[in-house]
C-alpha cells in the first residue's frame, strides 16, 4: 500500500522540534519532560496501493471496479497485403539505333551510251546516234558496255559508319527498245578502286522491265564518297524501232536498316525504344487483386545518356485512371556538349489512382505499362560507338494500398505475445477470490473477408507468487467464427463478443491469480469462407481485424493475507537531532474503515538495497478491520495504537544510512471467508506521534 510521499517523508523527519527549540532555565537546574508531539496526520485508501489508478472505476455507489482493454490481435491491410516493388531495365547502345535511310537514282540514256561509243570509235553508234527520231531497222547487239562512274555523295548524312546491319537493293528499270541481256551493278568506296561494297548481276531485262537484287551489308565499312557504276552492259540486239536518244536505263539504289558499331553521322528521328509490356504481380498466399486504389507511391524513371542527341520519353499506365485521366509521364535527355552525358530523374506520385488490374477483366493481378524512348532529330553529325548508350530504369516503388479488391486468398496468422497487467502489481503475496469478474474478448472485423479465431494457449502469470493459471472452457475448446462485412459495406465493422463467466470457464481463478502477465497463443484464419471465383473480398487501409481482451473486476472478493507493499525515496541525512533527546516512541494512531484485518511494517533501506531497521523492530503491528454493517458497509471503523521505541542511535542511524522506505501491509477479510465491497469512502487514517524524554539543564 502506497503512502503519500509527502506523507511519507514527515513520517520519518521525526525531528521536527529541530536543534532552533531552546529553553531558557536557571543554571544548575534539572529535570526530565516528556514531549507529545504531532509529527503527521494521514490517509491511506486503496486508490493509493493499486499501481495504475487510471483503471479503476468508481460506480454509483462509491464501490471500485478494475476495467481493462489490451489489443490481442491487430491485423491490418499494411500487414495481410505487401505491393512489392517493380524495377526493370533496358540499354540501348548504337546497335539498335538506325541510320538514315537513303535512296539513289541514276538515268543513263541512249544518247550517252552510243555517244561514248562513238568517241570510242565505233562508227554504227555514231550513224544510229545521228538517226535521232528515225525508224531504225536493224540495230546490232552492243555487248561489253559499261558507264562511267556514278559519284554517290553521302556526307549530308554521315562521313562513314562500320555497320553492324544494313542492306542495299539494287534496281534496274529499262526503258530502252532493246533488251538487255545482263548488266553487273558495282558500288565501292570511291578512295580505292578495289574496296567493293557490292557486286550483283541481273538480267534479263525486257523494255519496260524493272529487275532488283539486295545485298547484305553487314559487316562493311561506308564511306561518304562513293562511286556506282554499271559494268559488262550487253544490249541485245533488234529493230524496227524509233530512235530516241533520250529513251534510258535506270538505276536505282535504296539503302535501309542500317545500324553500325561506329558511326560519324547525322541520326534521323527515330523511336529506339517501344516496350508496352506489363507488371505480373504474384502475391503470397493465392491473392488475386482485381482492382486497387493507391494511398501512396512512386513511378520512378532514371536514364543516362551518352548519345549527343536528345531522347524523349514518355511512360504511361493506361490503367491508372484519376480523374478520368491515366498516368503520362513525359522527360528528355539532353545531351551535355560539355561532358557528354546527359541524365533524368522522374519521380511521379502515384496517390488516389485507380487501377484496374483486371486488364479488361481477362485477368488478374496485371499492371500494363507503356515506355517510348524518341531519338529526336537534330541535324548535327555526331560520333557515336558501341560504348555510348542510354541506359534506362523503371517501375513501381513503394506502392500503399488506400484500397484493393479481388480474392484476398486464404492464411493464418499466428498471435503470441505477452499482456503486462501491472494493476496487481503491488500485491506480493497471499491472495484474493474475487467475487464476480466479468472477461469479455471483443473480435472487430472490418476486412471484407471471414475468419476463425483458434486461442491455443491463455495462461495467467503471478510472477511475484511464481503461480500460473490456464484458461479453460469454450472459448479454448472449439474455434470461433469471425464474421466480415460483404460489398458494398466498405467501412462497416462487425463485432464478435466471447463472454467468458463462470458457467463457461475457469474465469475466476483466472483472475483471482492477481496476474501481473496475461501470456496467449492464438492463430487468425482469414478468410475461412472466401471463394477465389467470385473475387468479392476488399479492404481499406483503415481496416483491420482486431481482438480485445476486456477485463472488469469488482472489488468485491476474500482477502487471506494479501501483502501490498511499495517503496518510497527518504533523504534525512541533512537533519539535526535536539540536543537533550535521550528516547522516545514513536505512536502510530491508526483509524481502519477497511473490512480487513491490517498487520503494518515499515522498513528503512540503505543505498545498497540493504534493509537496516524497520519502524516496528519486534514485528508488524497489528491495526484491526472496520466493522461491517448489515447493509456490508463498514460505518464502524477499526482503532488501534501502534507504538515503536526510538533512541538516539537508531534516529542517528536513520540519519546516516536512511534512503528507502518499504511500506508493508497484510490484509485479512473481517469476518473471513465473506465476501466485501471496497469503496472509495474506505481508507487508514492515521496520526503519528512523537512522545520524547527530554532531560533539561546540566
Amino acid at each position: 500500500m502506497m503512502m503519500r510521499r509527502n506523507s511519507l517523508l514527515l513520517l520519518l523527519l521525526i525531528v521536527v522540534l529541530g536543534s532552533s527549540c531552546k529553553f531558557k532555565v536557571k543554571d544548575g537546574l534539572n529535570w526530565d519532560q516528556n514531549l507529545v508531539a504531532p509529527l503527521l496526520k494521514s490517509r491511506v485508501g486503496l486508490e493509493d496501493a493499486l499501481k495504475d489508478t487510471t483503471i479503476v472505476q468508481t460506480n454509483s455507489d462509491n464501490s471500485l471496479t478494475v476495467v481493462f482493454r489490451d489489443t490481442l490481435v491487430s491485423l491490418a491491410l499494411s500487414d495481410y497485403l505487401v505491393v512489392p516493388d517493380t524495377s526493370y531495365s533496358a540499354k540501348i547502345t548504337l546497335s539498335t539505333i538506325k541510320l538514315a535511310t537513303d535512296t539513289l537514282t541514276q538515268d543513263i540514256t541512249m544518247g550517252q551510251i552510243l555517244r561514248q561509243l562513238c568517241e570510242d570509235g565505233q562508227t554504227i553508234a555514231c550513224s544510229l546516234y545521228a538517226q535521232q527520231g528515225q525508224t531504225i531497222l536493224f540495230m546490232p547487239p552492243l555487248p561489253n558496255l559499261s558507264s562511267d562512274d556514278v559519284p554517290i555523295d553521302a556526307s549530308s548524312f554521315f562521313d562513314e559508319a562500320d555497320l553492324l546491319t544494313g542492306w542495299m537493293v539494287v534496281e534496274i528499270e529499262n526503258q530502252l527498245p532493246l533488251n538487255i541481256t545482263s548488266v553487273t551493278f558495282h558500288l565501292r568506296n570511291a578512295g580505292l578502286l578495289t574496296d567493293t561494297l557490292v557486286r550483283k548481276t541481273l538480267g534479263p531485262i525486257g523494255p519496260g522491265q524493272t529487275v532488283s537484287d539486295s545485298a547484305d551489308l553487314a559487316g562493311k565499312t561506308v564511306e561518304s564518297a562513293m562511286a556506282a557504276k554499271l559494268e559488262d552492259i550487253d544490249i541485245a540486239g533488234g529493230g524496227n524501232f524509233v530512235m530516241d536518244t533520250n529513251a534510258y536505263l535506270r538505276l536505282r539504289i535504296i539503302v535501309k536498316d542500317l545500324t553500325a558499331s561506329r558511326a560519324t553521322a547525322v541520326f534521323p528521328a527515330q523511336r529506339v525504344l517501344d516496350d508496352y509490356s506489363r507488371i505480373n504481380y504474384r502475391f503470397d498466399n493465392g491473392v488475386e487483386i482485381t482492382r486497387i486504389k493507391s494511398k501512396t507511391g512512386f513511378v520512378r524513371l532514371q536514364a543516362t545518356s551518352t548519345l549527343q542527341d536528345t531522347i524523349e520519353f514518355t511512360y504511361s499506365l493506361p490503367t491508372a485512371i484519376k480523374n478520368g485521366q491515366p498516368v503520362s509521364i513525359q522527360g528528355r535527355l539532353v545531351p551535355d556538349l560539355g561532358s557528354g552525358v546527359a541524365t533524368a530523374n522522374i519521380n511521379f506520385e502515384l496517390v488516389d489512382y485507380y487501377i484496374d488490374m483486371t486488364l479488361n477483366g481477362d485477368s488478374i493481378n496485371l499492371f500494363p505499362y507503356h515506355l517510348i524512348g524518341d531519338l529526336l532529330y537534330s541535324g548535327r553529325k555526331n560520333t557515336m560507338d558501341l560504348s555510348d548508350s542510354i541506359d534506362v530504369t523503371y517501375g513501381l516503388e513503394g506502392i500503399v494500398p488506400a484500397y484493393i479488391e479481388g480474392y484476398l486468398g486464404q492464411s493464418t496468422f499466428n498471435f503470441k505475445d505477452t499482456i503486462n497487467f501491472s494493476f496487481f502489481n503491488s500485491i506480493l503475496g497471499g491472495s484474493l477470490d474475487l467475487r464476480n469478474p466479468k472477461v469479455k474478448m471483443t473480435i472487430d472485423n472490418s476486412i471484407g473477408v471471414d475468419g476463425e479465431l483458434t486461442v491455443r494457449q491463455m495462461d495467467a502469470i503471478n510472477n511475484r507468487t511464481g503461480q500460473t493459471v490456464g484458461l479453460t472452457g469454450t472459448l479454448m475448446s472449439s474455434p470461433t467464427e469471425v464474421r466480415g462485412p460483404r460489398l458494398p459495406n466498405v467501412g462497416q465493422t462487425i463485432s464478435t463478443p466471447i463472454i467468458l463467466n463462470q458457467s463457461n470457464s475457469n474465469i475466476r481463478p483466472f483472475i483471482s491469480l492477481l496476474p501481473d502477465e496475461i501470456r496467449f497463443d492464438m492463430d487468425v484464419l482469414v478468410n475461412k469462407n472466401g471463394n477465389p471465383a467470385l473475387r468479392d473480398n476488399f479492404a481499406t487501409d483503415q481496416s483491420k481485424i482486431a481482438a480485445y481482451l476486456d477485463i472488469e473486476v469488482p472489488l468485491d472478493g476474500i482477502t487471506n493475507n494479501l501483502w501490498l507493499q511499495d517503496t518510497v525515496d527518504i533523504d534525512v541525512s541533512n537533519t539535526t537531532l535536539p540536543k537533550g533527546v535521550e528516547d522516545g516512541k514513536l505512536k502510530l494512531v491508526g483509524s481502519n474503515q477497511f473490512p480487513f484485518d491490517a498487520r503494518v511494517q515499515v522498513l528503512f533501506v540503505d543505498q545498497n538495497g540493504a534493509v537496516f531497521d524497520s519502524l516496528f523492530n519486534t514485528g508488524p503491528a497489528f491495526l484491526p478491520a472496520g466493522q461491517v454493517n448489515a447493509n456490508g458497509y463498514v460505518d464502524n471503523p477499526g482503532k488501534g495504537e501502534l507504538v515503536a521505541a526510538f533512541d538516539q542511535p537508531r534516529f542517528t542511524m536513520l540519519k546516516q544510512r536512511g534512503t528507502k522506505a518499504i511500506m508493508r501491509f497484510w490484509l485479512n477479510t473481517q469476518p473471513a471467508n465473506q465476501h466485501v465491497k471496497i469503496y472509495t469512502t474506505y481508507g487508514i487514517d492515521f496520526y503519528l506521534v512523537g512522545d520524547f524524554r527530554y532531560h533539561v539543564g546540566s
